[in-house]
This record gives C-alpha cells, sequence and structure tokens, in this order.
C-alpha cells in the first residue's frame, strides 16, 4: 500500500467512496476530515490507485503516540478484497502491531481477518459490535452534493420541553460543547471513564464539531460530539432529562447545525439499549444491516 497525498485524487477517492455506502461511512468520514484540513493529521493509503481494493487511514508515522493510547492508536479500514486485506495486513507495516491499537470498521467479514492476523501478531482481541444508524437524507446528498457551497440551514436557537410530573415547560439553548463538559462526557460515554479517553474527548472538543442543549440555569442537558471519523461517537444526556425527547432533539439540531453538504450522520448503538434506539428512529436514523465493529488490540507481552 502507499500514502495518497494528491489533494485531486483525495478528493476524487472521496466521491467514488460514496458508492459504496454505508460500508466505507468510516473511511469516508476520516477522509471527509482529510480533505478539510485534516486535524488528527492523520494518514490515508489505498492497494493501487485508480482502482482500489483497499483503503486504511491510520495515525500519522512521524508522530509517535502513546502506545497505550487506543483512542489515538485507530485505523479504519474498507475493502472490497477480503483476502487482499488479509495479506497487506500480514505482511506489510500499514498498521503498527507493536502498539495498543483500534480498528473500526462496518463490514462483518472483516472480523476473522484482524482477529486471525492479531493471533499471529500475538495480540488479544476485544470485539465490539453495534447497531449502525444512518441518517439516509445525508448520505442521498453525499450522493447529489458534488461538493456544492453548504446549505442555509441553521439549529434551532433554543426548545422547550415538559419536563416531570408536574409538566413544568424547561427552555434549552443550544450551543457547542466545550472544555467544562470533557469531564461528563468521559463519564457517560461507555468506551471511556479512563485518563486517555478524557484526552481524546479533549481533543475531539477542541478540533471537531459538538453540540449541547443546556437548561435554563446554564447546565449540560444533553451533548454530542463528532470523532475523526465523522461519527456521532460520544453522547450523553443527564439522567433527569431522559425519557422527555431531548436527545431526539439534540439528533435534530446536530444535522441542522453541521451544514456542510458532503458530510453523512451516523452513529451506532448498543444491541439492548432501547432508550436511545426510540429517539434516534424518530429523528429520521434507520438502521444499517452491516453493522459496526470495534476491535481493541494489545500486543501480549505488554500485559504482563
Amino acid at each position: 500500500m502507499f500514502l495518497l497525498n494528491c489533494t485531486h485524487k483525495l478528493a476524487t477517492l472521496e466521491r467514488l467512496l460514496v458508492k459504496n455506502f454505508p460500508e466505507s461511512l468510516k473511511v469516508y468520514g476520516t477522509l471527509f476530515h482529510i480533505n478539510r484540513g485534516n486535524p488528527f493529521n492523520l494518514e490515508l493509503l489505498v492497494d493501487s490507485w485508480p482502482d482500489f481494493q483497499t483503503v486504511i487511514t491510520r495515525p500519522p508515522r512521524q508522530e509517535r503516540n502513546d502506545d497505550m493510547d487506543h483512542y489515538t492508536n485507530s485505523y479504519y479500514m474498507f475493502t472490497k478484497d477480503v483476502e487482499g486485506l488479509r495479506k497487506i495486513l500480514n505482511t506489510t507495516d500499514v498498521v503498527d502491531w507493536n502498539q495498543k491499537l483500534q480498528i473500526q470498521g462496518l463490514q462483518h467479514n472483516l472480523d476473522e481477518v484482524i482477529k486471525s492476523t492479531a493471533a499471529i501478531k500475538k495480540l488479544r482481541v476485544d470485539t465490539a459490535i453495534r447497531l449502525l444508524y444512518v441518517k439516509e437524507e445525508s448520505l442521498r446528498r453525499c450522493h447529489l452534493s458534488g461538493h456544492h457551497a453548504a446549505s442555509e440551514k441553521k439549529a434551532p436557537s433554543l426548545i422547550v420541553l415538559k419536563i416531570g410530573k408536574s409538566g413544568e415547560q424547561c427552555v434549552f439553548n443550544f450551543s457547542s460543547a466545550c472544555a467544562s463538559h470533557e469531564a461528563l462526557l468521559n463519564k457517560g460515554w461507555g468506551f471511556g471513564g479512563n485518563e486517555k479517553s478524557l484526552r481524546y474527548i479533549q481533543r475531539c472538543i477542541r478540533l471537531l464539531p459538538s453540540a449541547c442543549l443546556v437548561d435554563g440555569a446554564g447546565n449540560p442537558a444533553s451533548l454530542g460530539l463528532m470523532d475523526q471519523s465523522a461519527e456521532l461517537r460520544m453522547a450523553y444526556t443527564l439522567p433527569q432529562y431522559r425519557r422527555i425527547g431531548l436527545f431526539r432533539h439534540l439528533l435534530m439540531a446536530l444535522v441542522d447545525s453541521w451544514t456542510q453538504p458532503d458530510l453523512p450522520f451516523y452513529l451506532h448503538i448498543a444491541k439492548d439499549n432501547k432508550e436511545v434506539k426510540g429517539p434516534t428512529e424518530s429523528a429520521g436514523f434507520k438502521f444499517a444491516h452491516c453493522g459496526w465493529y470495534q476491535w481493541t488490540c494489545q500486543p501480549l507481552e505488554s500485559e504482563i
């Protein structure tokens, strides 16, 4: 595989990956950010050009990250040739298998390839499988946009909802997440709750789009944060504001505020998380059968 650095080729690849939605969304999302400033300084590799079969995005090799920080040591993969990917992973240095790392993808047939490769490389693998939901409107927009100017839609400045048994009205204002919300997001994130995840959240807040609905006292009530693959990766609603439709409004506000026409909207949900499924579906997100996968790999010797 080789690095694809040409601006024109990267723009062309973005258009080509659209044809493989939703399976290519993870790689498309990282490429989306690469083509718009590359805030995470990611690298993109292809096995051939222009008739590629495999695309992998990875953290920059010139920046040596914390070897145990799998949030930053994240790889995103899409392939049309599973056996070709197996050969790449086994015979090249595309992936730094000496680190604790994450691999994310939206193709179920990657599972055996990654696990068998990790076994050869002597790594332990923890697999997370979730349900993938996509905003179909945004996928159609990606197909049709042709890199036109952003739409004029704007998020609502405030939302009024009834809370509690008394039906008291509460006003929520829309804003972005900020540094004071980092600890709350880290605590509420199922994949977080540690110092490395907090550092990662801080970086995402600083560099990527986010959203927050705050109550009348200015306290955060519901938050959402994008990651480097353009997924709505972290979201949290405080317990006292659940079951009133607030998360649905947060999702709708996110879609309205992130107005770039080529930006897809997608997220994952745990299979048993019924509280989130309902609001997500009512906000216009549809279940995608390809699934959402994350493989966290750690060298066995690092556990000793």
